[in-house]
C-alpha cells in the first residue's frame, strides 16, 4: 500500500509539475505575441505576402526612429543639440513623406520605367538620410560609443530599405480600385512620418 501510495504521489507530482510547465510556456508564448508589433494588420488582402513583408520593413524604419527620438527628448540634452536633432528629423522627414506622397500619386499610374528610376532615387534619399539621423541619435543616447558599433535598424538594412520602398510602390499599382482607399489609409495612418513635436504624444 505504501508503494503504491508513493508511486501515486510521484506520478501526481510530476503531472503537476508537468501542467505548471505549461502553463508557464503559455503565457510566455501568448506574451510574446502580444508584445510583438502587427504593422500590416490594416493592409489591403490582396497583396502579396513579400509585399507585406516590405511594407513592415518600410514602417519599421519609421517606428525605430521615433522610438530614438522619444528616449532622446526624455534625456537632458543641451537647446542646441535638441535643435540640431529636430532639423535632422524635419530633414528625414520630409524624404520620407515625399516619397509616400508620390506613392499616393502615382498610384492611379501606369508603371514605367523612369517613374521607377525616379522614384528609387526618393526612397533612396529617405534611407540615406535616415541612416545619419538614426546614427545621430544612437551616438547621443549612447555617449563613447564607436561609429563600428553602431547598429540601429535603418543602418543594419540601409542595403534593402530602399528595395522595400519600390517594394511598396510597386505593390500600390496592382490593387485593385476597391483596395485602394484601404492602403491610402494605411499609408496616412501608419507609414506617414509625425512632427517632431508629435513624437510620443
Amino acid at each position: 500500500m505504501k508503494t503504491l501510495s508513493s508511486a501515486v504521489a510521484v506520478r501526481l507530482t510530476r503531472g503537476c509539475f508537468l501542467f505548471c510547465f505549461l502553463v508557464i510556456a503559455l503565457s510566455a508564448f501568448k506574451c510574446g505575441r502580444g508584445g510583438q508589433q502587427q504593422p500590416t494588420a490594416n493592409l489591403p488582402a490582396g497583396l502579396a505576402p513579400s509585399d507585406v513583408q516590405a511594407a513592415g520593413l518600410v514602417l519599421r524604419q519609421r517606428t525605430e526612429t521615433e522610438d530614438m527620438v522619444s528616449r532622446f527628448k526624455k534625456k537632458d540634452f543641451s537647446s542646441s543639440q535638441i535643435e540640431f536633432a529636430k532639423i535632422r528629423y524635419d530633414r528625414s522627414m520630409a524624404k520620407a513623406n515625399a516619397a509616400l506622397d508620390r506613392i499616393r500619386q502615382d498610384i492611379t499610374s501606369s508603371p514605367g520605367s523612369e517613374q521607377e528610376a525616379e522614384f528609387r532615387g526618393l526612397a533612396q534619399a529617405a534611407v540615406d538620410d535616415c541612416v545619419v539621423l538614426d546614427s545621430l541619435l544612437e551616438t547621443a543616447l549612447n555617449p563613447g560609443i564607436s561609429a563600428l558599433n553602431l547598429s540601429n535598424f535603418v543602418l543594419r538594412n540601409a542595403n534593402t530599405l530602399p528595395d522595400a520602398w519600390v517594394a511598396v510602390w510597386k505593390a500600390s499599382r496592382k490593387l485593385q480600385a476597391a483596395d485602394r482607399q484601404q492602403f491610402l489609409v494605411y499609408l496616412d495612418r501608419e507609414l506617414k512620418w509625425k512632427r517632431w513635436e508629435a513624437v510620443n504624444e
